[in-house]
């Protein structure tokens, strides 16, 4: 750990310029720590012996323990505001990365973690009043494929969808990618906005997502992934996929056959970001939910769409998103016919 108590009980943060011999206590549990200035390695405190609380940070990477102290000295420039370092917070026994205004926790996620955890730490968080900020390190950053804990991490702003934070301590930058869509082949896509460290203050880096400039429409090859989409079906049908199969009875029993379906069920190709199904499975749901009940509503419809985990995305707030831009789909989808 960076940040110890000294002698007269004040926070001190681990660096070449104490004084190895002088007496300190981990502000956690108050037993004797000491400090550390290995060759290899940054200085810091550990226990003489291994305590509880220790025992759940065994194994912290470099690029963890780097990027803590990164953002925690790039927090600090405006030395008018508080920043705290590894601060343990009693009530929900928690120790965020850093700490800001008792406000905004930020969490340096370097390798993998369950979704349960994560949803855990999420809600402890937002029930005293914390906005837990998830900045992912290399081994979870968002590569040619998404994972369910890729999209557990994301977060969404109106004008720029669904967005997630990467830092990159090689590059010594905070990345932001936005826009992300996923299409019916499953490829990812996003843009990019790379942020250097220390190139403005930490707190308008955070205010990028309410800042950036509405997105135009992504193109898209639409016959091409289509046409992937189509005989990845016909795959699955073939091997008898079991929830390729149930989906087919769905459509049997609206007298449509899953290989001949309307075009609006493969337009537009981008698939819902969050969906736990099959698109197509979703737009079922969707299009009869639509000649039952006219009105879409995010009430009614909640229980008919399965969906990933979102910790840091209220249910209402994606329901409300795929509802909205299923809408417009629609339309745009008319007036393409006309």
């Amino acid at each position: 750990m960076f940040v110890a108590l000294d002698e007269t009980e004040k926070f001190v943060i681990a660096s070449e310029k104490l004084d190895k011999n002088q007496n300190f206590l981990c502000p956690v549990c108050r037993k004797s720590v000491q400090l550390k200035m290995g060759t290899h390695s940054r200085p810091h405190f550990a226990h003489f012996t291994k305590s509880i609380h220790t025992k759940k940070r065994e194994g912290e990477t470099n690029e963890h323990r780097e990027g803590k102290e990164t953002l925690y000295y790039w927090s600090r420039q405006k030395t008018e505001i508080n920043v705290e370092l590894e601060p343990y917070i009693s009530s929900i026994d928690q120790r965020p990365d850093v700490l800001i205004e008792s406000k905004l926790a930020f969490e340096i996620q370097c390798s993998p973690i369950s979704i349960q955890q994560l949803t855990k730490r999420c809600v402890e968080y937002q029930k005293i009043g914390i906005s837990p900020i998830w900045f992912c390190g290399k081994k979870l950053h968002i590569n040619e494929k998404l994972s369910d804990l890729n999209r557990a991490l994301m977060n969404y702003a109106k004008n720029i969808g669904f967005y997630y934070w990467e830092i990159h301590q090689q590059k010594q930058q905070i990345r932001l990618l936005f826009n992300i869509e996923e299409t019916l082949d499953h490829k990812i896509h996003y843009d990019t906005f790379c942020i250097s460290f220390n190139q403005m203050p930490i707190q308008k880096v955070l205010k990028l997502p309410q800042f950036i400039s509405k997105l135009s429409p992504r193109k898209y090859e639409d016959e091409k992934i289509i046409a992937h989409f189509y005989r990845e079906l016909q795959q699955k049908l073939y091997f008898k996929d079991r929830r390729i199969i149930q989906l087919q009875e769905k459509f049997y029993q609206q007298k449509q056959n899953l290989l001949d379906l309307p075009k609006y069920y493969y337009y537009p190709v981008i698939r819902p970001l969050f969906c736990a199904e099959e698109a197509i499975s979703w737009k079922f749901s969707f299009y009869n939910f639509l000649k039952n009940h006219k009105v879409a509503s995010n009430f009614q419809f909640n229980k008919q769409m399965k969906l990933h985990s979102t910790p840091l995305i209220s249910k209402k707030t994606l329901l409300n998103h795929f509802i909205n831009q299923e809408m417009v789909n629609l339309r745009n989808f008319r007036k393409l016919k006309n």
